[in-house]
Order: structure tokens, then C-alpha cells, then sequence
């Protein structure tokens, strides 16, 4: 068995998070007292617990996490100019903006036609409707400043959020996992190669809850970008139901999409202090079987965290009642 070099948790930490591939779980998995020494068909120890560090680190820091940590932010992949999702929506948008004057203009004259061919015709239905031009055209031309203050107000909660560590954080212990992968690990080298093998299975169904959080936010990204990028065609309605209308069930529905983001971080944030207390409780566990368990708990947590971001679509447009 292994010797636990007395690494501390803060060298372990560092390492694990600015882990990038198998030579960095190795020597991570080196730096904590696993030996080299391995033969023909034989794995080594620094091997076989690379294999561990690295399927780990691959949820928690891998490819799949870092879409979903930029997914979850609330303005999509990145911030400012290099925010191609922004960028699309306010191009498409300023590009709508003529269309959309041309139809706020079209719904008025037919709405003020029929007014003059009825009895209702008087001054102050003539001023509403005035007035409702008058609305349209502010909204069609101050769309974009409604996008933005949107996201900055969304941005706010989100930051809010982070800064105040609304579901806390927990640190990761070096000797938690040096005990987790020794306690596993077969003493003989060509036994340590077949368990291997069968906890790359078992660890592969780790990521099917990655792809469906990432589809999910994917898709929330994508259907908030296009209804910024066609706003200015639903505020040219205004003119002809005013603030009851289209207009206006539309713009709730895109703010509810905008508050989802700081509610989804906060889903993630328990997930994760939820995820780290179970993982550690039974990491003090030894043998293949509390592995093969902790791997089916992340995997329940990670397919818990897709049906509540899927329940947030619904609750959080009752409540803006989009």
C-alpha cells in the first residue's frame, strides 16, 4: 500500500484545479505518495490513481464543467465585446428596427381607420391611439437599452450572489483523497489494470448528466438570444393592443428567462456543497464498492439538478406571469 506524503491541502487543491490533462493528474497523484513503479500488463500505482484523480477532475474542471460554468453565467460564453451571443442579438435587433417601425406605423393607420368607421370615434380614444404610437416608437427605439438593462440588472443578482456565497464552498482535503484511491487500489500491478478498466465504465455515466444540464442551459442561451434579437418586432404590437398585448407578455417572458440566471447558479452552488458532503462522507469508506456508490450519487445529484432547472423555466414565469 501507498504512503501518504503529507501534501497539504492547499499544493492539493491548487494542482486540482489547474489540472489540464493525465500528465498533470500523474504528477498530482505522485506529489501524494503513489509510486511510478510499474511492468508489463502491470499498472502502477501513480497510474491507477491518476485514472481516479483525472475522471474526477474531468466533472469537476473538464470541458463538459467549463461549458456549463459559462452556460450558467447569466450573458452566456464570456462578457463585454467577445460575447458572440450578445453580439448576435444586438446586430439582428438593430437590423429589425426599420421592419419594426414599418409595422408599428401599418397597425396604426388600420387601427385608426376602423376608429374613424365607428361610433367611438372622440377625442380621447383619438388621443389613446396617438399615445400608443407614441409608446410603440419609444420601445422600437430604446430596445436595446432595455436588453442591456436588463442583463446589468441580471448581471447584479448574479455577482450579488457569488460575493454574498449563497450555498457556501468547501475545500478539497489531500489526505481524503489519498485514503479514497488507496483504499481501492489492488496491491498487485495486473489487477490494478482490470479494476481500472471496469472503473472507466462505471465512471463514463458520470458525464450523461453533463450533456443534459448543457443541453438544457444551451437552450435556455439560445431561446434568450433570439427574443432580444426579434424584440423590436414584438414592441411594434404595442401600437395596437398597447400595454396588455403582445408587447408586453413578451418582454416578461424574456426577464423571467434573465432571472433564471442567478436562480441556476444558486441550484448549482447547493449541488455542489451537497455533492462535496456526500462525496466525503463516503470517501471514508474503503474498497471498489464506495466508488462505484459515490459515482451513482454524483450521477443522481447531476440528473437532480437538470429537473430543477427544468422546474425554475415554470415557477419563475408564473411568477413574472409570462
Amino acid at each position: 500500500m501507498a504512503k501518504f506524503s503529507n501534501m497539504s491541502d492547499a499544493d492539493f487543491t491548487k494542482q486540482y484545479k489547474a489540472m489540464k490533462g493525465k500528465d498533470d493528474a500523474k504528477k498530482l497523484a505522485m506529489d501524494l505518495g503513489f509510486s511510478d513503479k510499474g511492468g508489463l500488463f502491470k499498472m502502477s500505482e501513480a497510474d491507477y490513481a491518476k485514472n481516479v484523480i483525472w475522471t474526477q477532475a474531468s466533472c469537476d474542471n473538464g470541458p463538459f464543467s467549463t461549458l456549463i460554468d459559462k452556460a450558467v453565467s447569466l450573458n452566456g460564453f464570456g462578457s463585454g465585446e467577445d460575447n458572440f451571443l450578445l453580439g448576435f442579438q444586438s446586430s439582428v435587433s438593430a437590423s429589425l428596427v426599420p421592419v419594426a417601425y414599418a409595422i408599428a406605423l401599418i397597425f396604426f393607420i388600420i387601427a385608426l381607420v376602423e376608429l374613424g368607421m365607428s361610433e367611438r370615434m372622440n377625442i380621447d380614444s383619438f388621443t389613446k391611439f396617438f399615445a400608443r404610437l407614441v409608446v410603440g416608437i419609444f420601445m422600437i427605439d430604446n430596445c436595446q437599452k432595455f436588453l442591456d438593462g436588463g442583463q446589468a440588472v441580471a448581471d447584479w443578482m448574479g455577482d450579488l450572489i457569488d460575493h454574498q456565497g449563497s450555498a457556501g464552498g468547501t475545500s478539497m482535503s489531500a489526505k481524503s483523497m489519498f485514503n479514497s484511491i488507496n483504499s481501492m487500489m489492488p496491491n498487485n500491478g495486473f489487477e490494478r489494470a482490470m479494476n481500472a478498466a471496469s472503473n472507466g465504465m462505471f465512471s463514463f455515466f458520470q458525464f450523461i448528466p453533463l450533456l443534459l444540464i448543457l443541453t438544457t442551459l444551451l437552450s435556455r442561451l439560445m431561446e434568450m438570444c433570439i427574443r432580444g434579437a426579434l424584440m423590436p418586432i414584438a414592441f411594434s404590437f404595442a401600437t395596437e393592443e398597447g400595454w396588455r398585448g403582445t408587447a408586453v407578455r413578451y418582454f416578461k417572458r424574456y426577464i423571467a428567462l434573465l432571472a433564471m440566471g442567478p436562480l441556476i447558479k444558486v441550484v448549482f452552488s447547493m449541488a455542489k456543497v451537497i455533492q462535496a458532503g456526500i462525496n466525503s462522507s463516503i470517501g471514508d469508506a474503503s474498497g471498489v464498492a464506495s466508488f462505484i456508490v459515490m459515482i451513482i450519487v454524483n450521477m443522481a445529484i447531476g440528473l437532480g439538478e437538470v429537473g430543477m432547472i427544468k422546474k425554475l423555466q415554470s415557477v419563475v414565469s408564473e411568477a413574472f406571469g409570462a
